[in-house]
This record gives C-alpha cells, sequence and structure tokens, in this order.
C-alpha cells in the first residue's frame, strides 16, 4: 500500500473513534447536568437533559458496534506511536466514567422517587377519600384545652 492509503486508511477509523469519544463524553456531561438540576429542583432544566441525553443515546445506538471494533482493531494495528494509541485508552476510561455517573444517576433517581413517594403518603390521609357526597365527608376535628 502506497502512504497516502495507509494514511486515509487510518483517518477513517480515528475519526469514527473521535466521535465515539466525542459522544460518550458529551452524554456524561448531560447526565451530570441532570444530576445537577435534579439537586436544584429545576424541572425545565432536567426535561431538557433528559432530551439531550436521548438524542446522544440514538446516535450512539445509530453506530454499529461491530463497526466500532473494527475501526479500533484497525487503528491499533496502525498505530505507530503510544500517543496514537492513547485514543483508545481515553475511549476505555470514557466508558468507566460514563459508567460510574450511570450508577451514581440510577441511584439518585431511584432516592428521589421514593421520597416523592413518601411526601404523597403525607398529604393522603388513608381514612379520608375524596367523593362529592358531602355526608361521605368526614365531620371537621377541633381541638379544646381545659384549664
Amino acid at each position: 500500500m502506497s502512504e497516502p492509503e495507509t494514511a486515509g486508511h487510518k483517518g477513517a477509523p480515528e475519526k469514527e473513534a473521535m466521535e465515539h469519544l466525542a459522544l460518550v463524553r458529551t452524554l456524561s456531561h448531560e447526565i451530570s447536568s441532570a444530576i445537577s438540576a435534579i439537586e436544584r429542583n429545576d424541572s425545565a432544566d432536567l426535561s431538557t437533559r433528559v432530551a439531550a441525553q436521548e438524542a446522544i443515546c440514538l446516535k450512539l445506538n445509530q453506530k454499529s458496534v461491530q463497526a466500532l471494533q473494527l475501526a479500533c482493531a484497525s487503528y491499533r494495528a496502525t498505530s505507530e506511536s503510544p500517543a496514537e494509541s492513547s485514543l483508545w485508552q481515553k475511549i476505555r476510561d470514557a466508558h468507566v466514567a460514563l459508567d460510574r455517573l450511570n450508577r451514581i444517576y440510577a441511584g439518585l433517581i431511584k432516592r428521589s422517587q421514593r421520597s416523592i413517594e413518601l411526601i404523597t403518603g403525607l398529604y393522603r390521609d388513608p381514612g379520608q377519600r375524596y367523593t362529592k357526597d358531602e355526608s361521605a365527608r368526614p365531620s371537621k376535628h377541633t381541638w379544646s384545652c381545659e384549664v
């Protein structure tokens, strides 16, 4: 193979790997931002972040896993320096960080859901039901104190 063909062959897998890395890092950023939105009780920002996460996941799902694996193998085979092979280490590190963030995010969502259930339970008295029938409503209770 001539030099330009080798460079072109190496450039396509590297480009695909860089795009994948950028998407994974962007997804991590969106998850971190969503966690912050939950902490601030900012439902509008949370909705925006979740929509962005869905869009990024769709892009990641559109890319074939086999194509990325072939690109990784091809690029590794043609890498000539440790700096070039560090791209694959960066992808691995990005996936490890994303996995960690996903676990934190899932735990936060689970705790948030449980908190909502507890708060809802506090506001709902199991003995009272909302009905249109006035006779079904309990009488108002008043407190009195004798001295």
